[in-house]
Formats: structure tokens, C-alpha cells, sequence
């Protein structure tokens, strides 16, 4: 169980503990999780309030989640309506037991960014850095988006028993430090 500071109340066995995760650094321990992830599952709700789930790769760009989306699909139209979002990374490479793998969950706020201006570019440019020559041909498609995803609050949980409330200064700050290519 994890306390209100950021601290958690019981330090997990060396079994429970995921590799390259440390639970005294929330914000260090976020970076790193978010430096070993190239991709995240994005929650968002449609006009009706139902639910759409997708898949998207991600870059770091002006203290947010960087993005590009398809005007084709589904998350795109609700983040273009700014509707609430959330964004969860794993470590799917972690090792151990299934329910203890590092994860992070933040609430976003959608900030798309008008196509030429100086923050799509610096969204292009830090995708192409990180995913390559899929971006770059993604860039010559008119149907593709650039959209800023700032964090406003998040939740990491690096193992069993220990959670840990980040807020979106917190959250920022390891987006910043994080060592993503």
C-alpha cells in the first residue's frame, strides 16, 4: 500500500521487486520505465462516452506524450474533441510475476497541434529520432495529426505494495530526464 507522499508502507521482498525498477525514486523509477517503453496503450471516450482502446508509439516533446494519429481512426476524433484520456505504459520485458510488472498510468489532456507550426515539428522531429522511417513516411500522409498528450497526474506501481501518486510536475520532470533516443 503506498501512502500519500509517494512512499509506500512496506518494502517488497527482493522476488516481488521487477528488474530496473526503484521503488525509493518514484520520478526516477517513471523515467525509467518511460525510456524502456517505445509505445503505450491510450484509453480515450467517444461522443457517447464509450470507450476506445489503441495502441500508439510515442516520443517526449515539450513536457508531453508526443504523438501522431490518423484522422482515420477512432482515439483520433476524441482526442481532437479534447475528451478525457489516459495512457498506460508496461514493461513488458520486466521479469517475475505478472501482477507485480512495472506499469504507469497518467490522465492526459489531447493538445493538437496545427500542421507547419513550430511544436508539430518538434513532435515530428522527436518521433522520427525515436521510431525511425515509419515516421518519416507517416509525415508525407495528410491524414496524420501531431498531438501533444500533457500529464496531469499519474500513478506508477513498480511492484507489489508499492504505488505511487506522481503529479504532472513530477511526471513532466521524468519525461524531461528520461533517455529516449
Amino acid at each position: 500500500m503506498a501512502d500519500r507522499s509517494g512512499g509506500s508502507t512496506r518494502k517488497p521482498d527482493a522476488d516481488d521487486e521487477p528488474a530496473g525498477m526503484d521503488d525509493v525514486n518514484p520520478r526516477r523509477s517513471a523515467a525509467q520505465l518511460i525510456a524502456a517503453v517505445r509505445w503505450f496503450a491510450l484509453a480515450t471516450l467517444d461522443e457517447h462516452g464509450s470507450p476506445a482502446l489503441s495502441y500508439v508509439p510515442f516520443a517526449a516533446a515539450g513536457g508531453a506524450f508526443a504523438i501522431v494519429a490518423s484522422r482515420l481512426a477512432a482515439h483520433t476524433a476524441n482526442l481532437l474533441a479534447r475528451r478525457p484520456a489516459t495512457i498506460i505504459l508496461v514493461d513488458a520485458d520486466a521479469r517475475g510475476d505478472a501482477y507485480a510488472q512495472p506499469r504507469l498510468s497518467i490522465q492526459v489532456s489531447a493538445c493538437p497541434q496545427p500542421r507547419g507550426s513550430a511544436e508539430a515539428d518538434a513532435i515530428w522531429s522527436a518521433l522520427v529520432a525515436r521510431h525511425g522511417a515509419t515516421a518519416t513516411i507517416l509525415r508525407t500522409l495528410p491524414d496524420f495529426e501531431a498531438i501533444s498528450l500533457a500529464p496531469s497526474t499519474g500513478r506508477l506501481v513498480s511492484g507489489f505494495a508499492s504505488a505511487h501518486d506522481l503529479d504532472a510536475s513530477a511526471i513532466v520532470d521524468s519525461l524531461r530526464t528520461a533517455s529516449l533516443p
